[in-house]
């Protein structure tokens, strides 16, 4: 009976560590969808000591605290962004979502945010965050760092109907920004696709819907400094983004989807020492130039650049655009439906959105975009010198792919974020991943009780390593590897077993070259040895008297323990 009791738990052993690894809605060989574990749509971005700072809608808020696939995206829901970063452009580094409904209590929803930095008179890079509440207003929020903690410096809502110079506008919403040269910030916003019926008598019609608006910014970046104007862009539906490119401003939104393409005729607001544009197309996405922005005559049409997605396979849907210039190449942030599809939704009726990424080829003399096309391909062409290096202290949040997981933070706007392992088969992985000389152990911080299996290349590969963990705090855990490895790899981490699907998290990671013996037991000595503050964005700092910081215990038992705490 003993014997086939050992017998039963080795079987048992072997299942376990044979789990199969749960499926991911994003394709092994692609590197679209930049996040295959969260919906979210309305791309922003901003560059940051050599990151790509990426904002969303957070449409996966809708999904958890809706009804998921049933009934449909109605937004209604939506009251916080995402923010995810990345130097490559293929692994992306998940932050913890912006809250702004706690940030700034006065809102109701939060859509379609647009991002812009400058370096101010105290010496910091200071991130200014516009965002869609809902469709009646615009707000804004700001932080000295890109992924916060973020303030509301109004108090209130930035631009709404009784704004002076606002006049009829159908949706007050989709805000775009950019900052020039000088340090001056510009915004545009609006939608509706169809004329607020007040403009109808002062020549709006399906062609100039009147309902796209442009103003400079005041000093303060959250003031009005000019006339607000009327930017005439043609069979305008929504997706407000501002661009300058060499000397020229770059306005790009989204066609609407019912206007009559026959009054193209009409239009003369192009450059005519140039072949006229085509009309624009049903919900694609079109740009205008001007080196004179609040003179709407100055603003000519340059045409479309990005079809409709259905053209490409995906679900036919209104998109939302940024155009990034970065590491000397420019990369057009979009949003589709294509990861819904893939999961089974019914041809994307859901309305739930993923960004993606690819790359587009910009003439910045003509200041011409050249048609992008939408696929799961993504970008491969900062990967040789943006690769992540996997000798140095890295984010289990930093993902290339993944399946059954989500994420766990610490507090509020908190910046200590972890990878949460849902259930045995959850998993992550990291692409293009890169090792000079042979690697021999691994170390990581754990919470929880279960395995983690190290794999190369394929996620149903042998592992080269394993940690065991059983600890309800994050702790620090050292493995020699069974099969030392160096080059470049796609590394998975899979969640072999997992018996607390609540508290089962994944943090930091390293490999070393030399050998690390595993820890096979842990002291029960849980006395602090030191502790150290930081400011909420991270920064070193003394104990503050009072307000809101996070201490580091560290422990006599080598257990690491953050907290955010209150004075």
């Amino acid at each position: 009976m003993r014997l086939l009791t050992l017998l039963f738990a080795a079987f048992v052993s072997v299942v376990m560590s044979a789990q199969t690894p749960l499926t991911s809605p994003k394709k092994f060989d692609k590197n679209n969808p930049m996040n295959p574990f969260n919906f979210c749509a309305d791309p922003t971005a901003v560059e940051y000591d050599g990151r790509v700072y990426v904002y969303g809608t957070n449409d996966q808020q809708q999904f958890d605290e809706g009804n998921g696939f049933i009934g449909g995206n109605d937004y209604g829901k939506i009251n916080s962004l995402v923010c995810m970063s990345s130097a490559d452009l293929v692994n992306w580094t998940w932050h913890a979502p912006i809250e702004v409904k706690k940030v700034a209590p006065w809102t109701g929803c939060s859509w379609a945010p647009s991002i812009c930095s400058r370096v101010e008179a105290d010496g910091l890079t200071h991130f200014y965050l516009y965002f869609a509440n809902g469709a009646s207003g615009i707000g804004v929020i700001t932080s000295t760092s890109p992924t916060g903690p973020w303030k509301d410096p109004l108090g209130k809502v930035f631009i709404g109907w009784g704004h002076p110079g606002m006049g009829d506008i159908v949706w007050l919403f989709d805000p775009g920004v950019v900052v020039d040269e000088n340090g001056t910030g510009w915004i545009t916003w609006g939608g509706g696709g169809e004329p607020h019926e007040k403009n109808i008598s002062k020549g709006a019609n399906a062609l100039i819907d009147f309902n796209t608006r442009i103003a400079k910014l005041g000093d303060d970046m959250c003031s009005i400094a000019s006339d607000i104007v009327v930017l005439p862009a043609p069979f305008h539906f929504e997706a407000s983004e501002l661009n300058i490119i060499g000397s020229k401003f770059v306005y790009t939104y989204c066609s609407n989807w019912n206007g009559d393409r026959s009054m193209w005729s009409q239009f003369n607001q192009y450059d005519k020492s140039k072949a006229k544009p085509a009309a624009p197309g049903v919900a694609q996405m079109c740009y205008m130039t001007s080196t004179d922005p609040l003179n709407p005559d100055s603003w000519m049409y340059e045409g479309m650049y990005v079809k409709n997605p259905s053209n490409f396979g995906y679900p036919g849907g209104n998109n939302h655009t940024h155009l990034q210039k970065f590491n000397g190449g420019y990369y057009l942030f979009y949003h589709c439906q294509g990861m819904e599809k893939t999961m089974g939704s019914d041809s994307g009726k859901g309305g739930y959105r993923d960004i993606q990424v690819n790359k587009v080829t910009v003439d910045e003399e003509k200041c011409k975009i050249s048609d992008v096309t939408m696929d799961d391909n993504g970008t491969t062409s900062l990967v040789r010198t943006k690769r992540p290096v996997i000798t140095e202290k890295q984010q289990a949040e930093m993902i290339w792919n993944c399946a059954g997981i989500g994420m766990t933070y610490s507090g509020r706007g908190g910046s200590i974020t972890a990878v949460k392992f849902k259930q045995a088969g959850s998993w992550t992985a990291i692409r293009y991943a890169y090792t000079q000389n042979e690697v021999k152990s691994f170390k990581a911080n754990m919470r929880g009780k279960g395995k983690m299996e190290i794999r190369l290349d394929d996620v149903k590969a042998a592992p080269v390593g394993t940690i065991e963990y059983d600890t309800t705090s994050f702790m620090e855990y050292s493995i020699s590897l069974t099969t030392p490895f160096k080059g470049s790899h796609t590394i998975y981490f899979v969640c072999t077993e997992a018996t607390d699907g609540k508290n089962n998290d994944f943090d930091e990671w390293q490999f070393f070259e030399g050998d690390i013996s595993a820890i096979s037991t842990i002291s029960n000595d849980d006395s602090v040895l030191s502790e150290n503050y930081f400011t909420l964005s991270g920064e070193a700092c003394q104990k503050p008297e009072k307000g809101l910081y996070i201490v580091k215990r560290n422990l006599a038992n080598g257990q690491t323990i953050t907290e955010k705490k209150l004075r």
